[in-house]
């Protein structure tokens, strides 16, 4: 199985355990969205337009914007946070400014804040992307000024020591000073990454006790193991379009 999952750092401390689930097929589009349009549809999974969007704290949005073939979204700004895009299925075209950028399967791509965009689709089949939206610290910014680009295909998978040998990662984007990652350009966002598990891995239960985190279920079926407020930790069965969002402190695995 695989998932795309982001390691968000905040400056709070840890809290109680506290874990959101989400599915991608039976959450309900929000029409009031700011990408939607008759031809574009966004399903919110966390944050804005979703339920519980006081739980996330650096969370602005993240869900799944489809865009049918011939159509495009509304052209939208965000000026208090950082955007993240990772194309799941099809092909399209980023619109900024007087640039016009082809996007493909398996594109990530950071927008700084303050960028107007927005996504079109000139092709016949239909074009899925996870919108990642990051809240952004008042003042002035200190991350890239310039959208960035890069394809999961060209970034080659490692183990990470602590996750154990059978989960593959491929280190897309992360902070600025941080060289590890593909595109080194965010200002909030420590790690977004694929991680692939072989049949029977897994990657031990831990947690991050001053940082968000998001998993998104991409591929195949597995568990997922997630703390809870009273000190358990409880398991659920996972399939694609899961996705779970866990508190700082939480445990996870």
């Amino acid at each position: 199985m695989s998932f795309i999952a982001c390691l968000l750092t905040l400056s709070a401390s840890a809290q109680a355990p506290l874990h959101l689930r989400r599915s991608v097929e039976s959450a309900r589009p929000d029409t009031a969205a700011p990408f939607a349009t008759e031809k574009a549809r966004y399903v919110p999974l966390f944050g804005a337009g979703a339920s519980r969007p006081d739980v996330p704290k650096g969370v602005a949005r993240y869900g799944v914007l489809s865009v049918d073939a011939g159509g495009g979204s509304r052209t939208v700004r965000f000026d208090d946070a950082e955007t993240v895009y990772y194309v799941l299925k099809g092909t399209g075209l980023l619109a900024y400014g007087d640039h016009t950028l082809p996007i493909r399967e398996e594109d990530v791509f950071y927008l700084p804040a303050g960028l107007a965009h927005r996504l079109e689709n000139p092709r016949e089949g239909p074009l899925d992307v996870v919108v990642m939206g990051f809240q952004l610290p008042p003042g002035p910014t200190s991350g890239e000024a310039a959208v960035r680009i890069a394809n999961a295909a060209d970034v080659a998978p490692v183990e990470i020591g602590s996750h154990g040998p059978t989960v593959g990662f491929q280190l897309l984007l992360g902070m600025a000073e941080r060289g590890r990652n593909r595109l080194a350009c965010s200002e909030q966002v420590e790690s977004l990454y694929l991680m692939t598990f072989r049949p029977g891995g897994e990657n031990g239960i831990h947690d991050h006790k001053k940082a968000e985190e998001i998993y998104l279920l991409l591929q195949g079926r597995g568990r997922m193991a997630a703390g809870a407020p009273d000190g358990r930790t409880e398991r659920y069965a996972a399939e694609a379009g899961d996705a779970f969002f866990f508190t700082p402190g939480s445990p996870v695995g």
